[in-house]
């Protein structure tokens, strides 16, 4: 057992990553908060710090050892506002989930994401979506991609304003403040397929995002649509079919980190059938959220992150 300090823990089966309880860990006591009983509570012994004392009256917990324990970065039932995570508790679930959406800003969300979508539907009946054909650009595909790019910032300005932040620039919002969002959901992971389109690779649409010192240029399909939406005449040709798809999987993206899969892929089959995720985030049990019951709190409260 590796662990040290106070607060809120959770213990995690280092074999398969089963959730096993829920610690709070004060200076002489440790306490199991999800279940009750004699075995719950634990008292420190003259001369020891709990976490001794703790490893001492545990047997049963060394054959796991070590790090089974994972101190929680939020208290049980606080969540961030719309950032979606796996919540630990008794239906603990791997599906990404967000509480508190605003179910008409996420109806907006899937109306927007369906329309573009359909419109890259349209423009792959006259251009048929192929490695070979990704470098094609035109004026409907430069639309598109001019629109798509729009919701995504849409979307980044609104998970930042929800938690409190203000930019850096008084009242204008750039990729410097919106490249903060990048590793507290997770973007950089996910990486989207087409389900309709089944030979073309994953895209990973935030890969890099953060990796330079300019955070425009660390995203290709939002730097292309920057360039052509403010010179068209000369930066064109770089509002490509590619561009597109990439902005697209970044609108998909922004959905499911939002507000997690059920309320992405749960509204009927379009989405469905549209996009599928080849990869996702994968949380440490340290940064998940907590079912609030486990810790005998009524409901969930929204904590501003702190970028």
């Amino acid at each position: 057992m590796i662990a040290k300090g106070e607060g809120y823990f959770a213990r995690v089966r280092k074999s398969d990553g089963a959730f096993e309880g829920l610690w709070r860990i004060e200076t002489h006591q440790a306490c199991r908060l999800d279940v009750t009983g004699s075995l719950s509570v634990f008292t420190a012994e003259l001369g020891e710090d709990i976490w001794t004392t703790l490893d001492r009256q545990t047997p049963w917990l060394k054959p796991e050892a070590p790090d089974v324990f994972h101190r929680l970065v939020l208290e049980p039932g606080q969540c961030f506002p719309r950032m979606a995570r796996p919540a630990l508790g008794r239906n603990w679930r791997a599906a990404i989930w967000s509480e508190g959406a605003d179910k008409n800003a996420v109806a907006k969300a899937h109306g927007q994401l369906l329309a573009l979508a359909r419109q890259l539907d349209r423009i792959c009946q006259t251009v048929h979506p192929s490695p070979d054909n990704f470098g094609a650009y035109g004026h409907d595909i430069r639309n598109l991609l001019i629109l798509a790019c729009t919701e995504v910032e849409s979307q980044w300005r609104g998970v930042l304003e929800a938690n409190g932040y203000s930019p850096q620039r008084p009242g204008r919002f750039t990729t410097t403040d919106y490249v903060k969002i990048c590793s507290a959901m997770g973007l950089t992971e996910y990486s989207v397929r087409f389900p309709s389109y089944p030979w073309l690779e994953p895209i990973h649409p935030f890969e890099r995002w953060g990796v330079g010192i300019a955070p425009t240029a660390d995203i290709p399909w939002y730097d292309a649509y920057n360039a052509a939406k403010h010179d068209r005449e000369n930066e064109f040709a770089r509002a490509t079919l590619l561009r597109v798809f990439e902005a697209m999987s970044a609108n998909v993206v922004m959905l499911c980190a939002q507000y997690g899969t059920s309320e992405t892929f749960g509204r009927g089959p379009e989405i469905k059938a549209l996009f599928s995720f080849e990869a996702m985030p994968q949380w440490s049990p340290a940064e998940m959220y907590v079912d609030p019951g486990l810790a005998g709190i009524a409901k969930w409260t929204s904590t501003n992150y702190k970028f």
